[in-house]
């Protein structure tokens, strides 16, 4: 077993290791350790003590700033991340395929839904979380509203209406939210609409703009929201940072040797990096007057997901490596080229301090991945090479992909969006908003 492999193997079964000494500590649920496994502790003792003491010596010499928290400055105006100041631009005419918000849309039906005290825990929320009170300033700064008008929830009532008025109805409201590119320079950045179909059923429409939080973020959202909802009295626990107080603290990593040493790592590897997927199109983008982004889905059954990640963990694969291979496996086959660059979506909290996860923001960033579908090798090769791949990029995070991109277009004179083919995972998330 290679060391990369073992270590996936390590992580997949909840085994950590540590130095004491110069013996390997090891802790590990019941069971967990195979004769397997503990041969191949054993044959690669050596490298995993220096990686141990490499990392220990690493921690030791560089170290990601705290956050001061500044309560009485929340409501200045403070800069965009890279990725909010990308989404930005996107949503501005200045690109191809421009002039579209990074936006979400659901409808969910509930059952005996008391819509006064769903509304009231909304606004609870809205005064909780600064990020719902943000918006965009016209010199590309965002800013938290000190008080913003309640938030009401625009009631339609269907009910004992034909099925043909209500499919009209429902239709109209989702062709309006769908593909909703909200003004960012005013509140909200959002709209929650209902409609009462029945006397115990009511549609629910939730139209979001991820300018101002993340996938994460609305997983928490939802989940607070019930929690507020079923119990209206809950205090939850304050919150004694900001999102502004969590990005001015980021800022401060450019002077670290974290942020050179990433620097580095990427500027070395920017001329190995091929372009974009060259993919067959139908029409030249600039030829388009109108487009519409449209969703494709598809599932595979509880009992086979589980056959999946049972059978990734046996060859030390996490679920969103296979399924990122998977993505690489279909973009080559329409690609011109078998080697290109996928850009890759990613929930980049990090721990500047214990609260961060109960923030909403758009703590997204963005990272450049390479693919080589040229060898001739097996699926679980091919996966176990990108996801080494991916580690290995994700050691040096603390230069964003935006920059990355910023300097290959000096150097090759492309535009800003010349990674345009972008995978996203939100597996581990499903323990949010349920």
């Amino acid at each position: 077993m290679e060391l990369q492999s073992l270590l996936a193997s390590l992580s997949a079964q909840g085994v950590q290791i540590s130095l004491d000494g110069d013996s390997l500590l090891i802790e590990a649920p019941k069971e967990s350790i195979t004769p397997e496994l503990r041969d191949s502790l054993i044959e690669h003792k050596g490298e995993l003590l220096r990686l141990l003491r490499q990392s220990n010596e690493i921690a030791n010499s560089t170290s990601l700033p705290s956050i001061k928290s500044d309560l009485t400055r929340r409501c200045e105006p403070f800069p965009l991340t890279d990725a909010q100041h990308a989404f930005w631009v996107g949503r501005s005419g200045v690109l191809e395929l421009g002039e579209v918000a990074n936006h979400g849309y659901y409808e969910i039906d509930c059952q005996q839904l008391a819509l006064a005290r769903l509304n009231a825990s909304l606004n609870q929320l809205i005064n909780r979380h600064d990020m719902l009170r943000a918006i965009v300033l016209p010199d590309g700064r965002q800013q938290v509203l000190q008080e913003v008008p309640v938030y009401e929830i625009q009631l339609f009532d269907l009910r004992g209406q034909t099925q043909d008025v209500v499919e009209t109805h429902l239709a109209t409201v989702r062709e309006r939210l769908s593909h909703q590119v909200i003004p960012v320079d005013r509140f909200p950045l959002f709209e929650f609409c209902a409609t009462h179909l029945s006397e115990s059923c009511t549609r629910l429409h939730v139209s979001y703009d991820l300018q101002i939080f993340d996938a994460w973020s609305l997983f928490r959202l939802f989940d607070e929201w019930f929690q507020l909802y079923q119990q209206p009295d809950l205090q939850l626990p304050p919150l004694e940072i900001t999102f502004r107080d969590y990005v001015l603290a980021e800022q401060t990593i450019k002077k670290t040797a974290l942020y050179e040493r990433s620097k580095a790592y990427w500027l070395n590897r920017l001329d190995q990096l091929p372009p974009a997927p060259d993919l067959p199109l139908a029409k030249q983008p600039k030829e388009l007057k109108q487009h519409r982004c449209k969703r494709y889905d598809g599932h595979l059954d509880k009992g086979h997901w589980q056959q999946l990640q049972q059978r990734a963990a046996e060859v030390g694969l996490t679920a969103s490596g296979v399924l990122l291979t998977a993505f690489a496996e279909v973009v080559s086959q329409w690609s011109k080229v078998p080697q290109f660059t996928l850009n890759l979506a990613l929930f980049n909290r990090l721990p500047l301090h214990p609260q961060v996860n109960d923030l909403l923001g758009d703590f997204s960033s963005i990272s450049l991945l390479q693919v080589d579908q040229t060898a001739k090798t097996s699926f679980i090769e091919r996966a176990e090479q990108l996801q080494q791949q991916l580690w290995q990029d994700l050691d040096h995070r603390y230069m964003s992909a935006v920059e990355d991109m910023r300097e290959l277009g000096r150097q090759r004179g492309l535009p800003p969006s010349a990674m345009p083919i972008v995978f996203t995972s939100t597996l581990g998330f499903s323990g949010l908003g349920q």
